[in-house]
């Protein structure tokens, strides 16, 4: 801070004797006035010190993350942060289909998966859109969201690995594919911030999910991240009770974690709990809606759905 200089104040040097002045009205003489004087210029550099540290320790609030994140293993520290093209996989031939009519009916995806014989992932939504994954990396769209069938084609053609795909409302999605590949659209920013993390880092990614209200969740092989301590809890408990997660979903009110020993959820529709206790398979996906559409998948193709 710069030296502050208040009027009135001594200018003599230490050899000179100060002056009095008495007035008749009888004021104060000038060195009661130079007192209090003093004394204003020490509370009011006081005040300011005050406000200078109060809005220091604001700023640092308001720079707190707006995330968690619970190490698994060491981290991987990376310094690049451009994005990292995945490397890609040997597959079969795989075919691509797309509906082209605009309905919130699912019967041309579900007769698809039907010839298909097989499922891997579907993803569908309680306004219509949809998608659904077999083998590697084949695909069926439904009423898909801007983008996304365009996407999966690359993906397709580049013969990469479809490793999770979520639909949400209005229009947004998130793929994984590759090990650590992304794309995302309509997607909260702390989510997408963390997923070009995990990219930089080449953290293989398990599954990614994020609903309406901006709650979202990563899974990977070296983290867990969340949005909010509700979800920080489920995945404490999940892991507590079966083990690593290796894949979890979340709607607008539910949550589901496939983990090594077994599968935890919360708040699910009742048909929803009854088929995954019925379905006689390790599952590897499941998606739901709230109002009680889902699919459950195993790696092998295995599958029971509902939509």
């Amino acid at each position: 801070m710069g030296q502050m200089y208040f009027p009135g104040e001594g200018r003599n040097s230490s050899s000179s004797r100060p002056t009095y002045t008495n007035y008749s009205s009888g004021g104060s003489s000038n060195n009661d006035d130079d007192d209090w004087k003093w004394g204003c210029g020490i509370v009011i550099a006081i005040i300011i010190a005050f406000f200078m540290f109060k809005s220091c320790d604001d700023d640092s609030s308001s720079s707190s993350s707006a995330y968690e994140e619970e190490i698994i293993e060491d981290s991987v520290v990376c310094d690049d942060y451009s994005y990292s093209e995945p490397e890609p996989a040997r597959v079969e031939p795989v075919t691509t289909t797309q509906s082209t009519a605009k309905t919130v009916d699912f019967s041309s995806l579900r007769e698809t998966i039907k010839k298909w014989n097989s499922l891997r992932i579907a993803t569908i939504t309680d306004t219509g859109e949809g998608a659904a994954v077999y083998g590697t990396n084949g695909f069926s769209c439904h009423n898909a969201p801007d983008g996304l069938y365009e996407k999966l084609h690359y993906i397709n053609n580049e013969k990469y690995n479809i490793d999770d795909l979520n639909i949400v409302d209005n229009n947004s999605y998130v793929v994984i594919y590759g090990d650590y590949g992304y794309s995302v659209k309509g997607a909260p920013q702390a989510f997408i911030d963390k997923l070009h993390e995990y990219n930089s880092a080449k953290e293989t990614i398990y599954s990614a999910s994020f609903n309406n209200y901006d709650e979202w969740v990563i899974i990977t092989n070296k983290h867990y991240s969340w949005s909010n301590s509700e979800i920080r809890d489920f995945c404490s408990s999940a892991q507590d009770n079966y083990g690593n997660i290796k894949y979890m979903f979340i709607s607008d009110y539910g949550k589901v974690a496939c983990c090594e020993r077994g599968v935890y959820y919360a708040n699910l529709p009742s048909n929803v709990e009854q088929a995954i206790d019925n379905f006689k398979y390790t599952p590897s996906s499941i998606k739901f809606t709230d109002s009680g559409k889902y699919a459950i998948a195993n790696e092998r193709g295995a599958s029971s759905f509902n939509f």
